[in-house]
């Protein structure tokens, strides 16, 4: 899909959007624009700490496409993609739940110890 970012910024003034947001969109969506499809760019920004941005970003351009005609539908409804968690908050979760299950202190190192090695053995 060809991007025009001019009429993009147009669309997103008409819908009285601050500058910086349409700043910040027009340069997402132009990052966008360099990958190969939808699935490299996802991955591509998965890990990011402006993830949320960006797939806002995008969803809002796709909102654009299917005004415009352009699509027919907004390609990231259709995905099945979870979105990223750190690993690291994901097991502080758990810890946390655990403690509220009134699990021992060794119980819930030897659990989390367990889930690391796993986590370590499919990464190997």
């Amino acid at each position: 899909m060809e991007v025009n970012l001019l009429a993009y910024k147009n669309y997103l003034q008409s819908k009285n959007y601050s500058p910086v947001t349409i700043r910040n969109y027009i340069s997402d969506v132009n990052e966008y624009s360099k990958h190969d499809n939808l699935e490299t760019y996802l991955d591509h920004i998965e890990k990011d700490q402006n993830h949320s941005r960006y797939i806002s970003s995008l969803n809002k351009y796709f909102e654009f496409c299917l005004d415009q005609h352009l699509i027919d539908k907004n390609p990231l409804k259709s995905l099945n993609r979870k979105p990223y968690q750190d690993i690291d908050d994901v097991l502080e979760k758990y810890k946390l739940f655990l403690i509220k299950k009134h699990k021992t202190s060794a119980t819930i190192k030897n659990y989390l110890n367990d889930i690391k090695q796993f986590i370590n053995f499919c990464e190997s």
